[in-house]
């Protein structure tokens, strides 16, 4: 049975937290012994993805990857774990597996990145200056120098793979690690599908729904400016889920554009599955991604989705925009002219609906996907 250590930033509310717990729980139910190292001081998980109670986990207690503190405590921790393999999930924590790991010889090295690098370094927002374009170099060498100490590199979408091949270079292992849904969630869906209502006594009523962490990155500016310029013969609410330091920006767009009585924030909520079969259209405008949890979540539920094609994810997810309507990132106007396309037809909505749905429990449920990242691992050795 092998020892597999993750380290990872936190177990927070982010999309790559729900993949690093979903991910270490198919691993441990593999037969594996997991222990999830977590570098923040709040380890706290969110309740709707909790990690098996067999998994052991380790908090920490450091504030910055990049202290010399932090590289000792991690190393320290994995001394005692002992594992035959350690995976560092997402940049710092990948960064920190490397740092860590110096002079370990007694186990493997994994590293998975979780978004796309370039977009990532550049800021969410972008920032400018000296101070972020050493800040940008620095970290770019790290990544080069360090992750070729890795005896097997991956990402969520072939995208950001490629690219990672790119800057490190051949003379290791690169495979796609995609991001999966959990039996659970298969289970909770088929309920929440089944108890999808009739929709035929509010046909003129357009139901949106976006979720995410309101930053710049997911581009929820960008979805009041398109809601706003709708027809104005729509009659049509807007649903937005998640909490962050552009709320208050958020709520005053809204105003400004005579929207508060049709846009609503919710802030964050345990429980998406009785929001998406209560939706029309879920709305992902993000300006970049690693892979977007939240449209996979959403196509599981049936519903129809319009989603920037953005670096890196919608258009492997979507099927090149087979499943989903995609949109070209920070286009206001293809954002709305593809909420309009999908307001267009409720059979064009339940079409695309049982489409993606059907796709989604196929490619990217646990089963399917743990059984790639096992053999990637078995494959390794130990």
């Amino acid at each position: 049975m092998p020892r597999i250590a993750f380290l990872t930033p936190s177990l927070g509310v982010g999309g790559a937290e729900r993949s690093l717990i979903r991910t270490a729980n198919a691993i441990a139910r593999s037969g594996a012994d997991v222990t999830v190292i977590v570098q923040s001081k709040d380890a706290g998980e969110f309740d709707r993805f909790p990690l098996d109670s067999g998994i052991v986990r380790i908090s920490l207690g450091a504030r910055h990857a990049a202290s010399p503190r932090t590289w000792l405590a991690a190393a320290r921790a994995l001394r005692r774990c002992q594992p035959d393999i350690v995976i560092g999930w997402s940049l710092y924590a990948n960064l920190l597996a490397c740092l860590a790991s110096l002079g370990a010889s007694s186990w493997k090295l994994v590293l998975s990145e979780r978004c796309f690098l370039p977009l990532l370094l550049r800021g969410d927002p972008p920032q400018s200056g000296l101070r972020a374009v050493l800040r940008r170099a620095i970290t770019k060498t790290a990544i080069k120098l360090l992750y070729r100490r890795a005896d097997l590199i991956t990402a969520n979408s072939r995208e950001s793979l490629d690219l990672l091949r790119d800057w490190i270079g051949v003379g290791r292992s690169y495979a796609v690690w995609s991001n999966m849904l959990d039996s659970s969630e298969l289970v909770a869906a088929e309920r929440a599908v089944a108890s999808r209502t009739d929709r035929a006594d509010v046909p003129d009523e357009l139901r949106i729904l976006a979720v995410g962490r309101l930053v710049w990155q997911k581009g929820f500016d960008l979805l009041l400016e398109a809601v706003a310029r709708l027809p104005r013969t729509y009659d049509w609410t807007l649903t937005i889920v998640g909490s962050g330091p552009m709320e208050a920006q958020l709520r005053e767009r809204a105003s400004r554009w005579d929207l508060a009585g049709r846009v609503r924030f919710l802030g964050t909520i345990e429980s998406l599955g009785q929001l998406f079969v209560a939706t029309d259209i879920v709305a992902v405008p993000s300006r970049f991604e690693g892979f977007p949890n939240v449209p996979l979540e959403a196509m599981l539920h049936g519903c129809a989705v319009v989603v920037s094609d953005c670096q890196s994810g919608p258009r492997e997810l979507t099927d090149g925009g087979r499943l989903a309507v995609l949109c070209a990132v920070d286009d206001v106007d293809g954002l709305r002219g593809g909420i309009e396309y999908l307001a267009s037809s409720r059979a064009l909505r339940l079409r695309l609906g049982i489409m993606a749905r059907t796709s989604i429990r196929t490619t990217y449920s646990a089963d399917a996907v743990a059984a790639s990242l096992v053999e990637s691992l078995s494959a390794l050795g130990h």
